[in-house]
């Protein structure tokens, strides 16, 4: 009798554990994330924030870079 009680209480903690960990999955696949922006209106920001850059020379850097400039940039026009 004990074995049967603990078996159902076993499937009930497994179901409800599923449950959770299908709201988590779902979470985690539709979280939205945050959109960058694009390398045209970064590099518009830069060159309309300050002269020093060669434009050309911008062009063939990242995305990630070219956010790091602008702080910098902005930072420094303060």
């Amino acid at each position: 009798m004990l074995e049967i009680i603990i078996g159902l209480c076993g499937a009930t903690l497994l179901k409800a554990l599923h449950i959770i960990g299908t709201k988590i999955m779902a979470n985690l696949i539709n979280a939205k994330k945050e959109k960058k922006p694009t390398k045209k209106a970064l590099m518009q920001e830069i060159a309309g924030t300050t002269d020093l850059f060669n434009v050309a020379s911008l062009e063939r850097t990242n995305v990630d870079n070219l956010i790091v400039i602008l702080d910098l940039v902005n930072k420094g026009a303060k």
